[in-house]
């Protein structure tokens, strides 16, 4: 019905209407214009109240009343999901759908040539980014200070909304600082795949040794899995970023980030290496050890806030 045009996002539901009520819709396609327009209008209703003065107006006076206001943050998480939710549209159209939804410049992306230029010329337009990017899967970035970016506005995984508070884009990576995180030495982990091998059972029996943990009957551990394989260096420091929620809770499921630290500077700033997404959760039974994965001598309540700079 609209193939090849050009639309606009605060008019269109009002243009499926009108074709319906001047029957310019066959009538066996009226329902499914009925259900695009109330779809389109779910999926933008937030853009367009964001563009009205009148609603702008409106969130001004009721925004000392009301929690969650119309801001350009909200905005980016928004429509972030809505065109990530879309399984059609072009990796090189996302972020030109996504710039203008955002009031930026699409020109300025229309003259990259190819996906992966638009969508780094997007992330460019932009200051701040949601943290909850790092959690996402799919192809990212691999230069130094972009490894925290995706390549593609298209979730390859369980939909998630991007929660938290947004982080300073910098020339080294996005800047995190309201994310609990462990940092540990990689020697600190045990790969429980060793454990059915012969060295592998003495090297488990000297690492309960060494975190006295022989006689232990409730631990306090966790249990880190990687979506991707790591190769763990012998003398390199690691972090762990954890995706928390207000229903989460100590000890439970949470996915989280590895990221694998370069250097400290300054107060505290820790700037890391982007490596990917995994789980962690907590252990205090032996009894549900699991395999394949890597336990870790520490539990939730050695979780701190950190500020990294993720690259």
């Amino acid at each position: 019905m609209f193939a090849d045009k050009a639309i606009n996002i605060s008019t269109i539901a009002d243009d499926i209407l009108t074709k319906t009520e001047k029957g310019k819709i066959p009538l066996l396609q009226e329902n499914v214009a009925f259900y695009g327009m109330a779809l389109w209008f779910s999926f933008f209703t937030h853009t367009i109240d964001y563009g009205s003065k009148f609603e702008r107006v409106v969130d001004i006076i009721t925004s000392p009343f009301v929690k969650d206001g119309l801001t350009k943050d909200n905005l980016l998480a928004w429509n972030w999901y809505n065109v990530a939710m879309r399984a059609t549209t072009k990796a090189g159209d996302r972020p030109i759908i996504l710039a203008g939804v955002l009031d930026l410049d699409v020109k300025e992306i229309l003259d990259a040539k190819g996906s992966d230029a638009r969508m780094r010329k997007f992330y460019g337009m932009l200051d701040e980014f949601p943290h909850d990017i790092i959690f996402q899967e799919g192809p990212r970035f691999e230069e130094d200070g972009m490894r925290w970016a995706v390549k593609v506005c298209q979730f390859l995984d369980e939909p998630r909304y991007l929660g938290h508070e947004p982080g300073k884009i910098t020339p080294r990576g996005l800047k995190i600082s309201a994310l609990s995180s462990w940092l540990f030495p990689s020697q600190l982990g045990f790969d429980l795949r060793r454990i059915d091998f012969d060295e592998g059972q003495r090297a488990w029996e000297r690492w309960l040794a060494q975190h006295q943990l022989e006689s232990v009957q409730s631990p306090n551990l966790c249990v880190f899995e990687p979506k991707f394989e790591v190769e763990w260096k012998a003398n390199a420091n690691y972090g762990i970023i954890l995706m928390e929620s207000k229903a989460s809770h100590p000890g439970g499921f949470a996915l989280c980030a590895l990221v694998e630290l370069q250097t400290t500077e300054g107060n505290d700033v820790h700037f890391a290496r982007y490596l990917g997404v995994g789980t962690v959760k907590g252990l205090s039974n032996w009894s549900s050890l699991p395999e394949n994965r890597v336990l870790l001598p520490f539990g939730w309540d050695s979780l701190q806030k950190r500020e990294w700079v993720v690259g």
